[in-house]
């Protein structure tokens, strides 16, 4: 497991306000290099941590629609299967799994309450292992933070394998290959790799 330190913390908090942000600026405003700031950066997105750099759109100002999150109460040894199903309706904004009894929250974005009936009686209704289910409208949004305040030195995040990506439990074998820097779970997944890089340089 690795841990972010006070410089990850600081330049991901930087991106976090102003995603179009140059490294410059950050390492001015840090007293380190640019060069140390993109090479956090790139350490980071290789990690998982950074998925994307997108634009954020404000619901409240479109004339139309209103987000819904749906409380679904599934028969539990069905939530998986149940899950994998919604992730391919593209209406669906956000699914999440609780242990408590609504075990499936979706986040919806719907253009008005025709749309919301239509995905209530043509999808929902297709699955017969979600016994009850609630729809919350939401009138107006009054705090929802894009990036909520996670970030604190010292939290250790995980690592996968950069050959078979199963999570690294342990202290992970580094590798560095053109100044880049590998993870692996065991020898023997750092020497398979090794080896075919090797095998590809030839």
């Amino acid at each position: 497991m690795e841990e972010l330190d006070e410089t990850d913390v600081n330049i991901l908090k930087r991106l976090e306000e102003d995603g179009r942000i140059s490294f410059n600026t950050i390492a001015n405003e840090l007293d380190i290099s640019p060069p140390t700031v993109k090479y956090r950066v790139d350490k980071l997105k290789k990690r998982g941590l950074i998925k994307n750099f997108s634009v954020i759109l404000d619901p409240d100002k479109f004339q139309k629609g209103y987000f819904v999150f749906i409380l679904i109460e599934a028969k539990f040894q069905k939530i998986n299967e149940i899950v994998e199903e919604l992730e391919g309706i593209e209406i669906i904004q956000g699914i999440y799994t609780s242990l408590d009894k609504n075990n499936i929250i979706l986040k919806l974005f719907v253009e008005d309450n025709q749309e919301l009936n239509h995905f209530i009686t043509a999808e929902l209704s297709k699955f017969k292992d979600i016994e009850k289910f609630q729809a919350l409208s939401i009138l107006r949004t009054v705090k929802n933070k894009a990036n909520p305040n996670i970030l604190r030195p010292g939290f250790g995040f995980k690592i996968t394998c950069d050959y078979c990506h199963a999570e690294i439990k342990g202290t992970p074998i580094k590798k560095i290959v053109d100044n880049e820097e590998y993870y692996f779970c065991c020898n023997t997944c750092a020497k398979v790799f090794m080896d075919r890089i090797e095998k590809n340089k030839m």
